[in-house]
């Protein structure tokens, strides 16, 4: 690791954080190999971990097996303790907000839910969050210390705002982000990403967001605008979007924007669209699969990520993701294997509130 004009204490942390992050990147292994991935000694990866190891935060897992040993000294393998802190996850979306509180790892300990009302203002809307995430919290005690609360909200982000909020609510360290760069940040720390330094990421529903991963951080850019594959030109004379443009991707994919353009999809839940049959559906869906195959094959040339993970419950719909892939690959000459559904979806209103917490309070400490 390059430390050249680092303070001792910053040096330090800048180690600490180094191991555990190739801890969560690669799992348990011993000290030594420790010291050799990182370039360290193994005086200061053992300092480190003794550290570690008191403050609660890595456990020792036992000896390496038979397979995993070399000749010399029986290996000792190390690993973080994901139960030892607990992580309060708020995930506010356009119809619903999901609270859970899990453990580092990502299971959930309990669970809420809280509508959206069109009648509250943000404030009012704000403060019935915060009230659900106390009575989860009274609710369930543990005998576990909250590391943090992670919120993840859709379009830009009121991060200032929003985290003073919370925090004077609450009364615990508060990280904001917005829901797509903070699902790329869970796809970093828990899914496909985690042996990746570059990515792109899609989600499909009900608009259209993407995230960057760029050597092994989620790009953002100068006005926090990144990445905002939905709203790239699509349609030369088309629509007004909601971001003031004409003819962005979302003006003719977006969940609405299908809903009033195909007649069969009109009053019906996305996830009631499958009833048409799947023939049908995916005919009727095609110029849409089409339309963001086209984008994403776009992105992921200027880009040159090393996979491309796609997520979101249009995605879910049956045969979809199939079409998607068949027309990325034809359009962009790459094979089976580099875009892939999220290995994450079954945790999506979670891991991103979990990762940011992850990144911005355990993995940089």
């Amino acid at each position: 690791m390059n430390n050249k004009g680092m303070n001792s204490a910053a040096v330090k942390a800048s180690n600490r954080a180094a191991v555990l992050k190739t801890l969560n990147r690669y799992g348990k292994m011993s000290r030594k190999d420790l010291a050799a991935r990182l370039g360290l000694t193994a005086a200061t990866v053992t300092i480190i971990c003794y550290e570690l190891h008191e403050a609660g935060v890595i456990t020792t897992i036992g000896e390496a097996s038979e397979k995993e040993r070399r000749a010399g000294r029986k290996k000792i393998l190390i690993d973080i303790d994901y139960t030892h802190k607990n992580v309060l996850c708020v995930g506010i979306e356009a119809e619903k907000t999901y609270i859970a509180l899990t453990d580092l790892s990502g299971k959930a300990l309990a669970k809420e839910t809280v509508n959206a009302e069109a009648k509250l203002d943000s404030d009012a809307f704000l403060k019935k969050i915060a009230t659900a995430c106390k009575k989860i919290l009274r609710d369930n005690p543990s005998d576990k210390p909250l590391l943090g609360v992670g919120i993840t909200v859709p379009g830009k982000v009121e991060g200032t705002r929003i985290k003073a909020f919370f925090e004077k609510e609450l009364e615990k360290d508060v990280v904001v982000e917005n829901n797509v760069r903070a699902f790329a940040e869970g796809e970093l720390i828990y899914g496909n990403a985690r042996e990746l330094d570059n990515m792109l990421l899609v989600k499909w529903g009900p608009g259209v967001g993407s995230a960057i991963i760029s050597n092994g951080r989620v790009y953002r850019g100068t006005k926090d605008a990144s990445a905002e594959i939905g709203h790239t030109l699509a349609y030369k004379n088309g629509k007004k979007c909601r971001c003031g443009k004409t003819g962005c991707l979302e003006t003719g994919i977006s969940t609405h924007a299908i809903k009033d353009a195909v007649e069969e999809f009109k009053g019906l839940p996305v996830e009631k669209w499958k009833s048409v049959g799947e023939d049908k559906l995916l005919k009727l869906m095609h110029d849409k699969i089409d339309a963001l195959a086209v984008a994403v094959c776009n992105a992921s040339t200027m880009l040159d990520p090393g996979i491309v993970v796609i997520h979101g419950y249009m995605f879910n719909l049956p045969g979809v993701t199939d079409v998607f892939i068949k027309l990325f690959n034809k359009y962009s000459g790459h094979d089976d294997g580099f875009v892939v559904k999220s290995e994450l979806a079954d945790r999506q209103n979670l891991i991103g509130p979990l990762a940011i917490v992850m990144n911005g309070l355990f993995l940089k400490s």
